[in-house]
């Protein structure tokens, strides 16, 4: 399902949706991530893609100091770009003018600015989310300083949905001794080690971390719109903000521009004065492929393993090129971008502590794209990414670095599971789990990347369970289940808490199910009520909507109905890592697998959602279900 949203009220309409009727969701602002992590994962069948797109709030404040700027999550970075323009103004962003501005600033939004200002994410002041409460609230570094740290560039979506971020600006003041220039050499092995050789030096120079910032990339002639002897050039872009050393002249410009001169090359834009304000529309891409497909891997150097790329990795660049320019119809974009620097670094090393932003180490950041025109070929690109990455492999590392979404790999099926995935350290990666397992107790906001809630459990929709393991699974039986034993195993009249749920089929016996009836027994729930709490479908009045505190956890039983009027029951229990003891039942530690496995005779899935005989006619209201936190 996806659902089109242009105002809060519509995002705060799909949330309460979600939450009632046992949706998880996913959120899509430009759709930009190569892997596709914006969309539905597949262990979420009954999931809503939320589209931003339709927010495009866009204001400036010139009163404050610096000036700040208003972005809603569906604006593409063009947009921003270009409004802000006529400002004299600009922010940190990246480099294509398709992001979409929702997902960009909880990356990174990183560009040819990020030396002089940090990444995007750094200069962000404020966001208005929607939390899994429904409501929209306002987020800074004092209202919730731990939200805020986590979002910026702790696990995109992870947290809820982002209505808009107001950011500082950049004015042309800010650095008024901007210059670029971009020139493009014909590849060759000697000529790769030459240019490599001032792009290391340079970049490595603790007197210009934030003044200079070099793209060198290894790009196909075909799509800078050449055709003729060079298949592949070497693009070199260069762009002096003067933040620390002031106008790029005399001794400065022989140093760290005449060495790019002095090697035989065309002149695509000479050394050229313009308003700091102009950069980032300038030099962002459409992205344009034409007809090309492509694979796509990137990887970070780190100063523990590579600090910079030396001769050795040049060659081992070389090697790869040989092979590819010999295939046909292949063709690469290979990027070199810097980001750290050495001594205090570039204003990206100086700003840790921020954010979760866990990449501030990386010196230099490597795109590795190929392009394709035949599926036939798509072996082909991925066999040269692998050979590539498994050749330079000393040089760079992959673990350790937060690569499950600012690593674009089309390649690997990343698990998302542990702190290499999300964060620089075990104790972020616990500080991010604390703000999830907060904020998202049930992990309503999940994808493949999303950071996951402490050993949450649910069993939501057809009916989708997930354990406190994070296994995912559909009950296929009818009958009586135990969704929770506290202790686990204990013997009925010993047992803290007992929650056991009765799936019943409508209609024929494979027909779609539903919970009609649950009890809720034990000491724990003998001491609220006498002989414990005990539901029912068919009961106008054996639900609420509140919370009640039984024993050392908080449950919530509520009904609801599908379009014919069928009446089913939810579940909802958190707080369980109260309890102190092990956890049994289908949304703890027991095993699923008989209570999956449907009769031989059914054909088809059952389900607690759809209504018998009704395939595919789903409602807001036709989901049975029950959802537990462990927290």
């Amino acid at each position: 399902m996806i659902i089109y949203c242009t105002s809060d009220s519509h995002v705060q309409e799909t949330v309460s949706f979600a939450q009632n009727c046992g949706f998880s969701i996913s959120v899509r602002s430009g759709g930009h991530n190569y892997a596709g992590y914006s969309s539905c994962p597949s262990d979420s069948p009954q999931c809503i893609q939320v589209d931003l797109s339709g927010i495009d709030t866009f204001s400036v404040d010139i009163l404050t100091t610096p000036a700040r700027t208003t972005i809603g999550v569906g604006l593409i970075m063009s947009q921003v770009y270009s409004s802000l323009l006529s400002h004299g103004l600009t922010i940190a962003g990246g480099v294509c003018n398709g992001v979409g501005v929702g997902g960009h600033y909880q990356s990174s939004a990183i560009g040819y600015l990020v030396r002089s200002f940090g990444a995007g994410i750094d200069n962000v002041k404020s966001f208005r989310i929607v939390l899994a409460d429904a409501q929209v609230h306002v987020v800074d570094e004092t209202s919730d300083p731990d939200l805020y740290w986590a979002l910026l560039g702790g696990g995109p979506g992870s947290w809820g949905i982002v209505l808009d971020y107001t950011v500082d600006t950049i004015a042309n003041a800010d650095a008024p001794h901007t210059k670029l220039w971009t020139f493009l050499y014909p590849y060759s092995r000697a000529m790769l080690h030459a240019l490599g050789s001032i792009y290391s030096s340079e970049m490595a120079d603790p007197v210009v971390a934030r003044d200079l910032n070099v793209l060198l990339m290894i790009h196909p002639g075909v799509l800078f719109g050449f055709n003729d002897t060079f298949e592949h050039y070497i693009l070199v872009r260069g762009l002096w903000t003067g933040i620390d050393n002031g106008a790029l002249d005399g001794a400065l410009y022989t140093q760290y521009v005449t060495p790019w001169e002095s090697i035989p090359h065309i002149t695509l834009a000479p050394v050229t004065a313009l308003p700091v304000s102009m950069v980032p529309g300038l030099l962002a891409s459409d992205w344009n492929l034409g007809p090309f497909r492509y694979h796509i891997h990137a990887f970070a150097q780190h100063p523990a393993v590579s600090a910079w790329p030396d001769a050795d990795f040049y060659d081992k660049v070389a090697d790869e090129v040989d092979i590819r320019l010999a295939i046909p119809y292949l063709h690469f974009s290979l990027q070199l971008w810097p980001f750290g620097g050495s001594g205090p670094g570039s204003q990206l090393n100086r700003n840790a502590g921020k954010n979760a932003y866990g990449a501030r180490e990386v010196t230099n950041w490597v795109d590795d794209w190929v392009f394709f025109l035949f599926d036939s070929q798509s072996a082909i690109a991925e066999e040269r990414i692998s050979a590539f990455r498994n050749a330079t492999g000393h040089h760079w590392e992959e673990d350790n670095i937060p690569h499950s979404w600012m690593t674009p790999d089309t390649l690997t099926s990343n698990t998302h599971t542990g702190a290499a995935d999300f964060s620089m350290n075990e104790s972020w990666y616990a500080r991010l789990q604390d703000v999830k397992t907060r904020v998202d107790p049930a992990d309503l906001f999940h994808t493949s990347m999303t950071i996951p809630a402490r050993a949450s459990a649910s069993a939501v929709g057809d009916p989708h369970l997930r354990n406190i393991h994070g296994e995912r699974f559909d009950v296929m039986q009818s009958g009586w289940h135990t969704l929770l034993e506290i202790p686990r195993r204990a013997a009925a009249q010993r047992a803290l808490l007992l929650v056991e749920a009765e799936a019943r089929h409508d209609g024929s016996a494979c027909a779609d199910m539903y919970f009609h009836s649950l009890n809720i027994t034990g000491e724990w729930a003998e001491a609220k009520q006498k002989d414990g709490l005990r539901f029912s479908a068919r009961s106008s009045d054996s639900t609420g909507s509140t919370w009640i505190t039984v024993g050392q956890v908080d449950l919530k039983v509520t009904q609801g109905h599908t379009l014919k009027g069928i009446r089913y029951l939810n579940f909802l229990v958190r707080h369980l890592a109260n309890a102190g003891v092990a956890i049994g039942g289908l949304l703890g530690e027991d095993d699923h697998t008989e209570a999956a496995t449907p009769d031989h005779l059914c054909q088809r899935s059952v389900s607690l959602l759809e209504q018998p005989g009704v395939r595919g006619e789903r409602s807001a209201r036709s989901a049975s279900s029950a959802e537990a936190s462990f927290w």
